[in-house]
């Protein structure tokens, strides 16, 4: 499934373009397997991290009402418009990346057009 984030799942404050869901079995959609937090953005690599942090912070916090124990995977996907400065390693990014590796999960960033098999 594919929903749209910005300005229509969340209307205020930091947020992504779009959250991906990939189900355990597609056909039932009952069970999740993994959330692709998914920012297209210019060449602004460090606002793209925040605003995913904090979408993900928002699902989180609005799941963890309903169960505890958060078992599926969580990813981050950037896509920009032009190449990014040069050593985009801020502490927005380290922090990111962190909660990732805790979902089993990663950040990945591309330039232009971004391909990923499910």
């Amino acid at each position: 499934s594919k929903i749209e984030v910005d300005n229509c799942l969340i209307l205020e404050g930091n947020k992504c373009d779009f959250l991906a869901i990939k189900y355990l079995e597609e056909a039932k959609k009952t069970s999740i397997d993994s959330l692709y937090f998914i920012e297209l953005k210019g060449s602004d690599l460090r606002h793209a991290i925040i605003q995913i942090q904090k979408t993900i912070d928002k699902v989180k916090k609005h799941s963890e009402q309903y169960q505890k124990n958060l078992t599926y995977r969580i990813y981050a996907r950037i896509v920009l418009n032009k190449e990014p400065a040069p050593k985009v390693n801020t502490s927005e990014k380290m922090k990111l990346n962190n909660l990732l590796k805790k979902y089993k999960g990663n950040l990945k960033t591309q330039t232009i057009k971004m391909t990923e098999l499910f």
